[in-house]
């Protein structure tokens, strides 16, 4: 008869910036990759937005892989529904350290959430369990974990309200599925703000600069 047992372990892990963080920031930007994406690819796509007072940082999924079989180009995953919940209770952690590194009881910075794709349902979960206080979460090209314990989680969802973002010609959100959150929210009574561009799955600049009041260059 076989028996689970569960081993917690230290790991190391990537995280990535668009600057040495220094202290005096006076926001801090956590963007949140996607399924099968490098954190430091990733990141370049915020290149736009960053500056000496806007820190962006971008941490790496706890699992690593090859995309396309045995060898080649390697990416991440936040977690697989193979022993789910342990996954999702590790990456809150580590979340949390990430963003304890760069914040003390001194520093009062903006603090924002982007989640892309897989990173959204993880930016999600992060804010409801997180130990820190968010300002802003943006879900960008993301569905709604439906395991959020709303009744416990509906008030901190109500104090930063969700930001949608999606893609008109966006090849993994279906109209459906966006109409389905949108109700979601709707009986959870969560206000949300919706903003759709003309694009695929992905990060476009032009949107990203407007969501942060940058002008483009």
């Amino acid at each position: 008869m076989e028996v689970e047992k569960h081993i917690t372990v230290s790991k190391t892990s990537r995280v990535f910036y668009s600057h040495e963080y220094r202290g005096d920031e006076k926001e801090l930007v956590i963007v949140l990759h996607g399924y099968g994406q490098s954190a430091r690819h990733f990141l370049r796509k915020f290149a736009p937005i960053a500056t000496p007072q806007r820190l962006v940082i971008a941490p790496e999924g706890l699992h690593r892989f090859y995309t396309q079989g045995f060898s080649g180009r390697v990416g991440a995953s936040w977690m697989t529904r193979e022993d789910r919940l342990n996954d999702i209770k590790d990456y809150i952690s580590y979340l949390d350290q990430v963003l304890s590194s760069c914040h003390s009881a001194n520093d009062q910075p903006k603090l924002t959430i982007l989640g892309f794709s897989q990173g959204g349902a993880t930016a999600v979960r992060w804010m409801c369990e997180s130990r820190f206080t968010f300002d802003r979460l943006i879900l960008w090209a993301a569905s709604f974990p439906h395991d959020v314990d709303f009744p416990a989680h509906a008030p901190r969802l109500r104090e930063t309200p969700p930001e949608l973002v999606v893609g008109n010609e966006d090849e993994f959100i279906k109209a459906s599925q966006l109409q389905d959150l949108e109700e979601l929210l709707n009986a959870q009574q969560i206000p949300f703000s919706l903003q759709k561009f003309d694009g695929k799955h992905d990060i476009d600049a032009s949107t990203l600069a407007s969501i942060f009041s940058i002008g483009m260059q």
